[in-house]
């Protein structure tokens, strides 16, 4: 017999089967998977003619027993038989009222006549305090006037610019300094330097161009120059503002530092950086190159497109990456061209960058428009690399040479650690016919003595095994191969390619324990012989030890990401070992879940990562699979815009184009996303109330838009506000679901960091708690000036995760003053919160916070699944679980489990049969009422969103449970509505389809001064934020559900006693209601 849920997902989606009803509507069907996720329902097939089903409910006991016969039509596949079985038996559980008799609520709502109360006297508060400000800020109306000003440089000044870089460029040609001089013998050597005049014509001659240039031809670094050297010659260069858009902030960085070497300045004079954490823009008006990253270059097309006026070429580098941001770039900037076209304003020259590139796709995308109208596609040129050999070596070379240089005993210590075996065994059974070198009794690795057709497997074969997900990593090849290179040879350094941060911690742990051993006399202690990097954008602090110098003769190792494979160069690397993987995103939009899996890359990506073996002396590169492996894999990468969230692309599509359908304008993108995906993702936002029923962006969705954060983290930060309870929500912004404790590498450390985390979370049940818990208790280390790293190694806390969220911290409270939501100078380390004492009122109200995290996190809550004591089931799937280590998994499961909101779900390996939950928080059906979906009161139950089904008992018999129901959907509208009325509009760049209130106090924030900004609104405005808050702590006290917390949580007890802090002082700084009413008035 087969579980129905799972015989409906073969039949197709549920709008699919919404076209086959006649007898039965889409509710009732909805109701079905709910009905059989609480019970059990099960469907046989007999034949093709007979449908049997039984109904049991959760007690076992069996309600029904329903038979219906499907006619047998010639050719009808047995899915289409089993569709109209489904409709049948559904039609007559309708019939007899089943539908209702089999519906238990997941939960129960205990009310009680003073939160009955409690929750009419809130909604009356609320409704008042939202007339009040919509009166007040209606006032705002018509009230202030734009102010119009201009920095646009006169024309005096840029003849003047143009003069002192003309001098600048015949002083620096000129010098006789070593330095100088070696520099441009440097430069006259890359090979775009070489077609210089080629490369000029092309770019100046045509509005888009691309240029095809391999790794090491200068393309980055010279082509921004030659651009702005030849305005220089011509007499013009103080016209000339050249922007170079890189897919990552270190890319962005090491660049603008070589360049600006080069001519002799620091960043921030000719040369700028515009990245997250690094704003330096060139101090001059004009003959300027300046490299940014793609979200700042979004952020101006989006908020200040006027800008790109201003410049003369816009170059976009490393198009291959093909990350969300760069498409989306592309098709923004197409738009922008066309509207410059058609008003008569200058274009600025585009040009497409990269190494690796499908130059038909993109030549056809960019094409140009001819005087008569005709399209042509872009012209391009490609430029090779200053590229020495490179020998390549595949796996079975490198076990090959491996079993000829060490000892059976040595190499085993290495080969035989069960990752690597692993590794080894699926390898070569994953690719039939390869007949994999022996390993022999004593453990030697012996060359595959067969040079025959067995060798050889189909290429279908290989593209299908090539497109499955590949975790296994065998750390002891590469291991042995690093210590191989390091014995063998005399010079040069290594760049190990692995697919992500967990993978490069392993290994370096793995290479110090094995040169621990002594069996291969390596001593990676002195730092004089032996340097080890890990290169990934999470650890800056690694990523600057690459421009410092290293004594000579110190070989480096280098474990990085995809993130050296164009990004960051290191000329001495001489040999190049390549996992041949990448991580990358899974995502299933209608699930809405996501996860890393670590899949091969693509041929365009191994050429790359060859590449950089070859930069400056011969090298090595060895690809760890098959050479049937390399030969088949893709050409290359598939773009993230198909397989990634589309969230944020959604909204700042609507931004950009408020009068175009979102659906129209992906289509406009490269390569558009799946049409499905795009609706299932305008379906969740229009549900999260950024879009509204008219796919137009609300003033929340609007506000979301212009901060650096995916929308679910963005609703925290902006709750925080409102709710001042700004600290918590920073944190786990900040981290967007990255856990702050670490991995365990044995059971005895996973009992250890489980205890860890429930310690943090207190009574919570809450993962989020926990992780604030432990930021802070981190914070308040770093506040008494004790070390931290000692604090977390000691707590089993990740030092670096927590020194790379203070730094988002920080630019997030900028990214909320230039957004006008708080105001104040940056909050010293001293201060108790972060973000200031007025905006922390309520940051110990572990109720209130996991309640704002429910709503930030919605949809995504589960309920128990009643049948089972540890699964859960959500609107979409039938079976999640919560991990062993979560605060919120209570162990053993009580009796009656409770409600839990998840911030993402980690799918299983096994397909459609379960997922594992993350990041969870044990949630009150009360909670659940106020801040979930929409709420109906039907057949004495609520039902949330059609499919959460909730009871509620009373506990005094004054009221009804139809009176409770009442209050209850009453107040979640009322908090609904004025959260919505709360929601800030944003001051900067406002979409034109937004409120007049909004356009308004644009205006007001353009013209006037702290001393004119209009108080009575924001004072309006704080009323607002007080009844709201007021109101739902006050609810949320009245709580009676059994696992209701106290109001203010005492995180840091263990603290205090173990580091013996002095907390109570600086607990005591005082918040007076004059600093709170200033810190509040706005900006």
């Amino acid at each position: 017999m087969l579980v129905l849920s799972v015989q409906l997902l073969k039949l197709g989606t549920l709008e699919d089967i919404f076209d086959d009803l006649h007898e039965v509507d889409s509710k009732d069907l909805e109701r079905f998977f709910e009905m059989e996720a609480l019970g059990q329902f099960y469907l046989r097939l007999e034949g093709s003619r007979d449908c049997h089903a039984n109904l049991f409910l959760p007690n076992k006991k069996r309600l029904a027993q329903l038979q219906t016969t499907v006619r047998a039509v010639p050719n009808l596949i047995r899915s289409q038989l089993e569709r109209k079985a489904v409709i049948r038996l559904v039609s007559k559980l309708k019939e007899s009222d089943l539908w209702r008799k089999s519906i238990v609520p997941a939960a129960n709502v205990s009310v009680d006549d003073e939160l009955i109360f409690t929750m009419q006297e809130a909604r009356d508060d609320l409704l008042q305090a939202d007339q009040i400000f919509a009166k007040e800020s209606s006032q705002l109306t018509d009230r202030f006037a734009q102010e119009d000003s201009s920095n646009a440089p006169t024309t005096i000044q840029v003849e003047i610019r143009s003069q002192k870089l003309k001098q600048s460029l015949d002083e620096r040609r000129q010098s006789e300094d070593p330095g100088t001089i070696e520099i441009r013998s440097q430069q006259d050597q890359l090979p775009v330097i070489q077609i210089r005049q080629q490369v000029l014509e092309i770019i100046n001659g045509h509005t888009y161009s691309i240029i095809a240039a391999e790794t090491g031809s200068g393309k980055s670094t010279q082509i921004p120059q030659i651009i702005l050297d030849d305005a220089i010659d011509q007499g013009f260069g103080g016209q000339c503002n050249v922007i170079c858009v890189q897919p990552r902030r270190i890319a962005a960085q090491l660049l603008a530092e070589r360049v600006s070497h080069e001519r002799g300045e620091v960043v921030g004079d000719s040369v700028g950086c515009l990245a997250r954490y690094d704003y330096r823009r060139p101090t001059n008006i004009g003959g300027n190159i300046t490299y940014c990253t793609t979200g700042i270059m979004l952020n101006i097309l989006q908020n200040q497109p006027e800008t790109l006026s201003s410049l003369t070429h816009i170059m976009l580098d490393e198009v291959h990456v093909r990350d969300i941001g760069i498409d989306l770039i592309m098709m923004l900037l197409k738009r922008y061209v066309d509207k410059c076209r058609s008003t008569g304003v200058a274009v600025p020259r585009i040009v497409i960058l990269s190494a690796t590139i499908d130059l038909d796709l993109f030549s056809t995308y960019f094409a140009n428009i001819e005087p008569d109208g005709k399209l042509i596609p872009a012209p391009y040129i490609s430029i090779p690399g200053r590229q020495f050999d490179v020998k390549k070596h595949n796996l079975d070379n490198v076990l090959d040479e491996l079993a000829a240089t060490y000892e059976p005993d040595v190499l085993s210590s290495l080969l035989d650690g069960p990752e690597t075996k692993s590794f080894l065994d699926n390898h070569y059974a994953r690719f039939e016919g390869i007949v994999k070198p022996e390993i022999e009794a004593s453990n030697s690795v012996t060359e595959n003595p067969t040079g025959s057709s067995t060798n050889l497997i189909s290429a279908v074969q290989t593209s299908e095994a090539l497109e499955m997900e590949d975790r296994l990593i065998p750390y002891g090849v590469i291991a042995a191969l690093i210590f191989h290179l390091l014995n063998t040879t005399t010079s040069g350094s290594i760049l190990v390619f692995l697919p992500g941060l967990a993978t490069i911690k392993e290994l370096e742990e793995r290479t110090l324990a094995f040169t621990a051993m002594k069996k291969f006399d390596l001593n990676f202690t002195d730092e004089g012989q032996f340097r080890l990097f890990k290169l990934h954008a999470a650890l800056p602090a690694e990523m600057a030890k690459l421009s410092l110098p290293f004594p000579e003769g110190c070989r480096r190792v280098f474990l990085s990401t995809d993130v050296a494979e164009a990004s960051v160069t290191i000329p001495d690397v001489k040999y190049v070992i390549d996992t041949g993987k990448v991580n990358n995103l899974v995502y299933d939009h209608t699930a809405r879940s996501r996860r890393l899996g670590s899949f091969w890359v693509s041929k365009a990506s191994a050429i790359q990562r060859a590449g950089r073996a070859g930069r400056v002396q011969d090298g090595e590169y060895f690809f760890l699979g098959t050479q049937q492996c390399y030969d088949n894999l893709r050409k290359m990468k598939s773009p993230d815009i198909q397989r990634a969230p589309l969230d944020e692309l959604c909204l700042r599509v609507k931004a950009n184009a408020p009068d175009t359908p979102i659906i129209d304008v992906l289509k406009q993108t490269l390569e558009p996303p799946n049409t499905e995906a795009v609706m299932q993702t305008i379906k969740h936002l229009t549900q999260t109330r950024l879009l509204d029923e008219n796919e137009n962006l609300t003033n929340l969705g609007a506000l979301l838009d212009h901060l650096p954060l995916d929308p679910s983290a963005g609703r925290l930060v902006i709750l925080g506000v409102i709710f001042q309870c700004l600290e918590p929500m920073l944190i786990l912004a900040a981290l967007n679901g990255e856990s702050l404790f670490r991995r365990p590498s044995s059971m005895e450390d996973s009992h250890t960091i489980r205890n860890k985390r429930h310690e943090f979370a207190g009574q919570s049940h809450c993962d989020h708690i926990s992780t604030i818990n432990a930021f802070k208790a981190m914070r308040a280390v770093e506040r008494h000036g004790l070390s931290v790293r000692d604090y977390a190694q000691d707590q089993h806390l990740e030092f670096h995760s927590y020194t790379e969220a203070t730094s988002v911290v920080n630019v997030l409270l900028e990214s909320l003053k230039a957004a006008r939501l708080v105001r104040g100078s940056p909050i010293p380390k001293t201060s108790y919160h972060v973000g200031g004492n007025a905006l922390n009122i309520n940051s110990d109200c572990i109720p209130l916070i996991k309640a704002l995290i429910l709503h930030a996190q919605f949809p995504h809550v589960a309920a128990p699944t009643p049948s089972t004591s540890r699964s859960y089931f959500s609107k979409t799937e039938r079976e999640h679980h919560l991990p062993w280590a979560s605060a919120a998994n209570i162990l053993p499961p009580p009796p009656i489990r409770d409600l839990v909101t998840y911030q993402g779900k980690q799918a299983s390996h096994t397909a459609g049969e379960t997922s594992m939950l993350r990041e969870n928080s044990l949630v009150s059906p009360l909670a659940m009422c106020l801040f979930g979906g929409r709420m109906v009161w039907k057949d004495r139950m609520l039902r949330m969103d059609s499919w959460l089904p909730l009871g509620i008992n009373m506990k005094d018999p004054t009221y009804t449970s139809d009176e409770a129901a009442r209050s209850i959907i009453e107040l979640h509208k009322a908090i609904d509505k004025v959260s919505r009325s709360a929601t800030i509009p944003y001051m900067g760049h406002v979409p034109a389809n937004l409120s007049i209130l909004t356009q308004c106090l644009k205006s007001a924030y353009a013209s006037l001064n702290h001393e004119k900004q209009p108080r009575k609104f924001y004072l309006a405005r704080n009323k607002l934020f007080r009844s709201l808050q007021k109101a739902v702590r006050a609810t949320l006290e009245c709580d009676n559900h059994r696992y209701a917390v106290p109001s203010q949580g005492n995180w840091s007890e263990h603290d205090a006693h173990d580091m013996k802090f002095d907390k109570d002082q600086s607990n005591q700084e005082e918040i007076t209601s004059k600093a709170d009413e200033e810190e509040l008035q706005g900006p």
